[in-house]
């Protein structure tokens, strides 16, 4: 594409994303920068209220996916936030250690160790009596924060309800899921869960540090002239896998005690739908299957988002702007509306 088609389509979106801007009646809403301690770190972040309506209010803690997320993931946040501000309800987010104001390094942690920062998080949320409804704090999380929620939703009075979003239940089997879809080698479960281990994985369950995970590709490349997988480059990244690996969300899952949200885009390209509501159904036949609600949404992405644009497993800067344009208009299937309006419904008991 040449430089000058590229800016023809920026002014082009452009446009039409001051249109829409202007045509939208959303809700104005709150934003309060804050900050609280977790540990040795200082995390910050923002506390989102409605402008138009009276508080105190019930609040929904979100909990990103992975990646180096500042507290809006992006943008992506903000059709969320303004679609629960609609129904009187706050939200929490912060910038991930060592994004924007917090300290740390997000690469560092394991999954309980970002488990204990939502604890934090909610430990704020208690010293807020003025503004936040103390009976009514739920979790949503993303994605990777599949392992982190059940850590939190499992212990009696911490929240009273939370919302998973294109989650997953084994690390190793999403990896499997993950790298077939990317090889192009499709989504059978008969065969993706089959696939050898990459080398990457051999490495981490043997504990090798990243210099002999390198030197045992450079081994593999000079004794098989066929050997085709790449070298992966990132000692911090590779650190973080070897400290994530074993998680599996099933034993947590079915402690769970309070009304969850289980919500999966069709059209998932990072994690097996079908392997992830099984799991969900199992872990709550053993507890209350009461407590669960799933929703499967027509042509969404795993992130809930039109899968006819944006169904990649790595989205770009193409598809911020899609959501700084469009907003709410680019999830699928009226997905935000009905996670928004399940959410209502608990906070109103």
């Amino acid at each position: 594409m040449s430089r000058s088609t590229v800016y023809r389509y920026g002014l082009l979106l452009l446009i039409i994303g001051v249109v829409f801007s202007c045509l939208d009646d959303s809700p104005q809403v709150n934003e309060k920068k804050i900050s609280f301690p977790s540990g040795e770190l200082k995390i910050s972040g923002s506390l989102i209220t409605p402008t138009d309506l009276p508080g105190p209010y019930p609040v929904v803690v979100l909990v990103h996916g992975d990646g180096a997320m500042p507290y809006d993931a992006y943008g992506y946040y903000k059709p969320i936030w303004t679609e629960f501000a609609k129904r009187g309800i706050a939200t929490l987010s912060w910038d991930k250690p060592g994004v924007g104001g917090s300290s740390g390094n997000w690469l560092e942690h394991s999954m309980e160790e970002r488990a204990e920062i939502v604890r934090n998080a909610i430990s704020y949320l208690r010293t807020q009596n003025a503004v936040i409804d103390q009976q009514h704090i739920g979790l949503m999380g993303f994605s990777q924060a599949g392992w982190v929620l059940p850590k939190i939703s499992n212990q009696q009075h911490q929240v009273d309800f939370a919302v998973f979003v294109g989650t997953a239940i084994n690390w190793l089997r999403q990896g499997q899921y993950h790298r077939s879809i990317n090889n192009g080698t499709g989504s059978n479960p008969e065969f993706y869960k089959t696939l050898p281990d990459s080398l990457l994985t051999q490495a981490v369950k043997q504990n090798l540090s990243f210099a002999a995970y390198q030197s045992a590709h450079q081994d593999m490349l000079t004794s098989d002239p066929n050997y085709n997988e790449g070298l992966f480059n990132d000692e911090a990244r590779y650190g973080f896998i070897a400290k994530n690996w074993m998680n599996d969300a099933s034993s947590e899952l079915s402690q769970i005690d309070i009304p969850i949200l289980a919500a999966f885009g069709q059209d998932d390209l990072n994690v097996d739908i079908n392997d992830s509501i099984y799991h969900y159904r199992q872990a709550f036949a053993h507890n209350d299957p009461e407590l669960l609600s799933i929703k499967q949404f027509s042509g969404a992405s795993h992130g809930l988002l039109q899968s006819w644009f944006w169904n990649t497993q790595s989205p770009g800067i193409a598809h911020i702007l899609m959501i700084e344009f469009f907003g709410k208009s680019m999830f699928a299937d009226n997905s935000l509306d009905q996670i928004a309006t399940w959410v209502e419904r608990q906070v109103q008991h």
